[in-house]
C-alpha cells in the first residue's frame, strides 16, 4: 500500500522575492508521494489557478497529473469511463449502448505508431502524468475525507489510468460532419436538390454533385431508421444521468460552438507589445471544460489552459510564444454504405469482392447484473455504425481522428515549447485533431496564423454526402501540411479567426466546404480595424461584445411576417409593456451538476450555479448561444488575453471556477465575475504569483522503507 503524509501547517512562507523581501506566512500542506524524483511546490493563488515549479520535467508532469486529479478528479474520472466504455461498471445497465458505442470508436491501430505520431517525448510525458493521477487516486482511497462528494452520492471510487487511455480516447474531441451529411442526404432525397440549393451554402463557392451509386431512397425521411447514426452520438456526446436519448439535436448544440482568436502586432498595441486573445467556445457545464495551469521547470515555463484530463496547455504561452486556437474546418469524416451480402450480413461488397468485417467481442462490467458480451464490427473503413439485414445494408464510417496521432489537442505538446515562428510551423506541421486555427505571437514582435489538421485526400468527391463503400470512393492519403495557408506579420498588423470560411482569395485546395457564419469575424474586423492602440481592456471588451451584425440587417418581408409571432410569445413571457422588456430577464445562464438530481441537498445547492443574466447570441463575439428556453448553453467558458512580454499583465477567467469539487472555494467563484464579463490577472514570475498565493502544497519523495 502507497505511503502518504499529510502536514497542515501555517508556517511562514520566507521566500525571497528581491532584497531582503519576505512574504508573510501562508498555510502549507505537505505531502508525501511516491513516484517523484524530487520535492515539488504547487502555488494557489487567489483565483485557484495552480502554479507548479519542479526541478525537471518529469516530475512537472506527474505533479501536474497529482493536482488535475486534486481539482477535478470525478470529472475526469467520469470522462475516462464514458471514452474507454466503462461507466456500466459503476452506475448499471442501462450505459451499456452507450459504453459499446465508445469502444466502436477508441482508436485501436499500433501504439507504436501512435506513440511515434507526437512529439518524440510525448510518451514519456503522458506516463508521468499518469502516474501523477494515479498517485492522487490512491491517496484519496486511503483518506477517504478527501474523495469527491459525487464518488459517495453514486457509491463507488476512482480507478486508475493508463497512459494509452489518453490516447485511445479520440471522442471527446471536436468531430465533423457525418451528422450534416446523412441529414443532408435525407432532404435531399425529400426535397430534392433545388430545395438543396436554397437551404444550403457552400464555401468556397461550390456545386454539389450525388455520388455515382448513392441509393438515396435509404435516406428518406420516411424510411431512414433514425438509430443509423446512434452509435455515433452515443459514443460522442457526454454522460447523461437522466436521460439516454440520442439523436440529431447534438448536432444543433454542436454548430453553435465555434471561438474567437486575434494576434496584434506592436504597431497596432498601447503598450508596443504583441497582444493575443483568444476564448474558445464549447459547452457550458460544471466543472469547467477548461482547467488553467502554470507548469515551470528548467528549460520550460508554461502557463494557459488545456482540458483537465491531458498533460501540457493548448492555449497560453511559454515566455516566449503566446499561441491560441480555434476551429478551422477541414473535413475530417465520410460515411460509407455497403451493399451486404444477402443472407450474411457480415460481408459487404468492395471492389467485386465480399469482404468480411472484422468482429471484435468484448465484455461490458455491469454494477448489479451480469456482464454483457457486445460485438463490434468494422470494415476496411472504420466502425460500422448500423446494420440493415433485410435490406442488405450498412453504414460504416470512417474518420482522420481514428488514424495515429490523432489523439485531441495532444499535438499541443509539440508546441509548446517552439521558440520562434519557424519552430512553431513545425510543429503544426505535426498537428492532427481537432483541425485548428492557431494564431501566434513573440516577443520579438511577430504574429502569425497558421491552420492545421490531418486533411483527407478525396480525389472524386466532395464529402458532402455519404458515398458507397464498394471502392469507388477511397482516400488517397493525406494533405502534406505545408499545402495549409500561412499568414505572418500581415500589412493590416492583427491577425483574427471566428471559423468563419477564412481560405485566402484564390486558394483551390480542397479542405472543407461547412464553416461558421461570417458575423463574429465581421465585428472583430470592425473594432480591430478602428483601434491602432489596442489595450488588454479593449480586447476583454471585445471578447464580451454584443453588438449583432445580423440585427442590423433592414427588416425583410419574412422578419416582419413573423414580428407579430415574436411579439406575442414575449408578451406572454416578459408582460404586455414592452418598455418594461429587458433581454436579460429571458436570455439567462443556469449551470446545473450532471448528478444534480443525484447528490444531498447541501452539495446540491453548492453544486448547481446559477443564474445570471446574460447578453447577446450565438452571433455576437461574445457567443451566447441558447435554446429553446433562451438558457445559454454553449460560448467562451474560458477567456484569456495575453500581453505578450510583460506577462503579469496578462488576464484570464475560467467559468464558473477552477476547481471541480463543489466544497472547495474555487468551484464557483469566478462565476459572478465571468458572467460580468470580468478578468483576472494570469500571473506568470514568481514574486507575482507568491504575492497573490493563498496556499501552498509540497510533494515530497515518499521514502522508501
Amino acid at each position: 500500500m502507497p505511503r502518504f503524509k499529510r502536514i497542515a501547517t501555517a508556517i511562514p512562507l520566507l521566500v525571497a522575492i528581491g532584497a531582503g523581501d519576505l512574504l508573510p506566512a501562508i498555510e502549507t500542506t505537505r505531502f508525501e508521494v511516491p513516484g517523484l524524483d524530487a520535492p515539488v511546490e504547487i502555488l494557489v493563488d487567489r483565483w485557484g489557478v495552480a502554479h507548479v515549479f519542479a526541478g525537471g520535467q518529469d516530475d512537472m508532469f506527474f505533479a501536474q497529473g497529482w493536482n488535475a486529479a486534486r481539482d477535478r478528479l470525478w470529472q475526469i474520472d467520469l470522462w475516462r469511463r464514458r471514452g474507454e466504455g466503462t461507466l456500466s461498471e459503476v452506475f448499471g445497465p442501462r450505459f451499456v449502448e452507450q459504453d459499446r458505442a465508445a469502444r466502436l470508436l477508441l482508436y485501436r491501430g499500433d501504439m507504436h505508431a501512435e506513440w511515434l505520431a507526437y512529439a518524440s517525448d510525448t510518451k514519456r510525458i503522458v506516463t508521468a502524468w499518469t502516474r501523477g493521477v494515479n498517485a492522487y487516486v490512491d491517496l484519496v482511497l486511503e483518506r477517504p475525507e478527501l474523495m469527491p462528494p459525487e464518488f459517495e452520492a453514486l457509491g463507488y471510487g476512482p480507478s486508475h489510468w493508463t497512459p494509452e487511455a489518453v490516447t485511445r480516447i479520440r471522442s471527446h474531441g471536436l468531430l465533423r460532419n457525418a451528422t450534416s451529411e446523412f441529414r443532408r442526404a435525407s432532404f435531399l432525397a425529400d426535397h430534392g436538390p433545388e430545395a438543396l440549393a436554397l437551404r444550403d451554402r457552400y464555401q468556397p463557392e461550390h456545386r454539389l454533385t450525388v455520388p455515382d451509386g448513392l441509393d438515396l431512397d435509404f435516406f428518406r425521411f420516411q424510411t431512414a431508421p433514425p438509430q443509423a447514426l446512434a452509435p455515433y452520438f452515443l459514443g460522442t456526446r457526454g454522460v447523461r444521468f437522466n436521460s439516454l436519448e440520442a439523436g440529431f439535436q447534438d448536432e444543433a448544440l454542436a454548430a453553435s460552438q465555434g471561438s474567437n482568436n486575434w494576434a496584434i502586432s506592436p504597431r497596432r498595441t498601447a503598450t508596443g507589445r504583441p497582444l493575443l486573445a483568444n476564448d474558445p467556445h464549447r459547452t457550458q457545464a460544471v466543472p469547467s471544460l477548461r482547467y488553467i495551469v502554470h507548469l515551470s521547470s528548467p528549460g520550460l515555463d508554461l502557463i494557459g489552459a488545456g482540458e483537465p484530463a491531458l498533460p501540457g496547455i493548448s492555449i497560453g504561452h511559454n515566455g516566449t510564444i503566446a499561441f491560441g486556437l480555434t476551429i478551422f474546418s477541414i473535413d475530417q469524416e465520410d460515411l460509407y454504405v455497403y451493399r451486404t451480402k444477402p443472407g450474411e450480413p457480415d460481408f459487404y461488397e468492395h471492389r467485386g469482392n465480399w469482404l468480411p468485417m472484422e468482429t471484435i467481442e468484448e465484455t461490458i462490467p455491469v454494477r448489479g447484473g451480469d456482464a454483457r458480451t457486445v460485438e463490434l464490427r468494422f470494415t476496411r473503413h472504420g466502425p460500422v455504425l448500423y446494420q440493415d439485414p433485410d435490406r442488405d445494408l450498412a453504414i460504416g464510417l470512417r474518420a482522420a481522428w481514428l488514424e495515429p496521432g490523432m489523439a485531441p489537442y495532444l499535438g499541443s505538446i509539440e508546441y509548446i515549447r517552439a521558440r520562434n515562428w519557424d519552430q512553431f510551423l513545425a510543429a503544426m506541421n505535426r498537428w492532427g485533431t481537432p483541425s485548428e486555427n492557431q494564431v501566434y505571437a513573440d516577443t520579438s514582435g511577430n504574429i502569425g496564423w497558421k491552420p492545421g489538421g490531418l486533411a483527407p485526400i478525396r480525389p472524386n468527391w466532395d464529402g458532402l454526402l455519404p458515398v458507397p463503400g464498394d471502392g469507388r470512393y477511397e482516400w488517397s492519403g493525406y494533405r502534406d501540411m505545408d499545402e495549409l495557408p500561412a499568414l505572418f506579420n500581415p500589412e493590416r498588423g492583427w491577425v483574427a479567426t471566428a471559423n468563419e470560411m477564412n481560405l485566402p482569395a484564390g486558394y483551390d485546395v480542397p479542405l472543407g466546404w461547412e464553416w461558421a457564419g461570417p458575423y463574429r469575424r465581421q465585428r472583430i474586423d470592425e473594432v480591430l480595424n478602428a483601434d491602432d492602440a489596442m489595450t488588454i481592456e479593449g480586447a476583454v471588451r471585445l471578447q464580451t461584445d454584443y453588438v449583432s451584425i445580423p440585427a442590423r440587417r433592414a427588416r425583410d418581408e419574412a422578419l416582419l411576417d413573423s414580428l407579430a409571432s415574436a411579439f406575442a410569445d414575449v408578451s406572454e413571457r416578459l408582460g404586455p409593456d414592452p418598455a418594461a422588456w429587458r433581454w436579460g430577464d429571458l436570455h439567462q445562464i443556469e449551470l446545473r451538476h450532471p448528478l444534480s438530481k443525484h447528490l444531498p441537498d447541501d452539495v446540491r445547492l453548492l453544486a448547481d450555479v446559477g443564474p445570471a443574466e446574460r447578453g447577446g447570441s450565438g452571433d455576437t463575439v461574445g457567443n451566447t448561444s441558447y435554446g429553446d428556453d433562451f438558457n445559454q448553453r454553449s460560448g467562451a467558458s474560458f477567456r484569456m488575453v495575453i500581453d505578450v512580454g510583460n506577462w503579469d499583465a496578462s488576464v484570464a477567467m475560467n467559468n464558473p471556477g477552477q476547481s471541480g469539487d463543489p466544497r472547495s472555494p474555487h468551484y464557483r467563484d469566478l462565476f459572478e465575475p465571468w458572467a460580468n464579463d470580468e478578468a483576472f490577472p494570469l500571473l506568470y514570475t514568481r514574486p507575482a504569483i507568491l504575492e497573490a498565493a493563498e496556499a501552498r502544497i509540497e510533494l515530497i519523495p515518499a521514502s522508501t522503507e
